[in-house]
């Protein structure tokens, strides 16, 4: 797990590795962690790792949304 807090945006990434986002364990830290945050009332965000291709995703993402934004609709 990492951690990066972003403190003029009141922020705070918490990244996972896939096997940490099965850990029961880990799951129950996240939990408190993520309350911990909300009460110094800074947004925790939780980025877990996927199983598609970053890649090919990120491009099918970014190509929707450029039709988006051609259409107007974005």
């Amino acid at each position: 797990m990492e951690i990066i807090v972003k403190e003029n945006s009141k922020l705070a990434e918490i990244w996972l590795t896939k096997a940490e986002s099965h850990d029961e364990r880990i799951n129950l830290q996240l939990k408190n962690l993520c309350r911990e945050f909300k009460e110094k009332r800074y947004r925790p965000v939780v980025f877990r790792s996927g199983m598609g291709n970053l890649e090919e995703l990120t491009a099918a993402l970014v190509s929707k949304n450029y039709r988006k934004s051609l259409a107007g609709k974005l």
